[in-house]
């Protein structure tokens, strides 16, 4: 299986593109160029998008997706796909603000941002595992970041965090519906059980074995 990283520079989330034969898995899409000429030479089978949480700069691009391909399936947690659909929620309508500080170039572009929502095609509660084409995927709320975010699990190697966990930070949880409490109580014990051999791709900044990562 190969996976492909692409970056929306303005606030370094990452879009993750999984390739099996003639067949793509995607996560966190944004707005991609280069993503797209990739994803093209694979448009004619359906592209199966998950979602790890709903805030903007993790859907940007899932309907970006639907606009240029005809197959696209999205899975989400219902509380993702639920918040996806509110541009309070997913935190389209206030964007700007987490670049007040960060100079006036960043601050130009994130003005830009548009609210906006999206939905998800298809929802689970809790969990659930399917097989994509010979690989297990697991995925598993994980809440404290935000209502609707989850860990995905694949062939218990790799795992994708979303924000629910990233090297170079600590988790936050004081975003609207974010709750330090179930972070504590139910995604800190799930990212701890998991082996520390274990691959892990964050919803921002750099990869790497989860031995790397500090679970605080």
């Amino acid at each position: 299986m190969e996976i492909k990283t692409y970056t929306y520079d303005l606030i370094d989330s990452k879009m993750y593109v999984l390739r099996e034969g003639e067949h793509l898995l995607i996560i966190d899409p944004c707005i991609s160029e280069d993503a797209l000429t990739y994803i093209q030479k694979f448009a004619q089978n359906e592209i199966l998008v998950l979602v790890t949480h709903e805030h903007y700069d993790h859907i940007s691009g899932v309907d970006w997706l639907r606009d240029h391909f005809p197959k696209v399936r999205v899975l989400a947690s219902e509380a993702c796909h639920q918040a996806m659909q509110s541009s309070i929620k997913n935190c389209s309508r206030y964007f700007k603000v987490l670049f007040v500080d960060k100079g006036k170039e960043k601050l130009e572009e994130a003005e830009k941002v548009a609210p906006m929502t999206s939905r998800a095609d298809e929802t689970f509660v809790d969990k659930t595992t399917f097989s994509w084409f010979g690989h297990e995927v697991v995925l598993q709320e994980t809440p404290g970041h935000s209502p609707g975010s989850i860990c995905i699990l694949i062939d218990k190697t790799y795992v994708f965090t979303g924000d629910s966990l990233l090297k170079e930070y600590s988790v936050i949880t004081r975003l609207p519906g974010g709750s330090a409490k179930q972070y504590e109580e139910i995604t800190k014990p799930f990212l701890q059980n998991l082996p520390e051999q274990i691959y892990v791709y964050p919803g921002h900044g750099e990869s790497g074995y989860l031995r790397e990562f500090s679970i605080n």
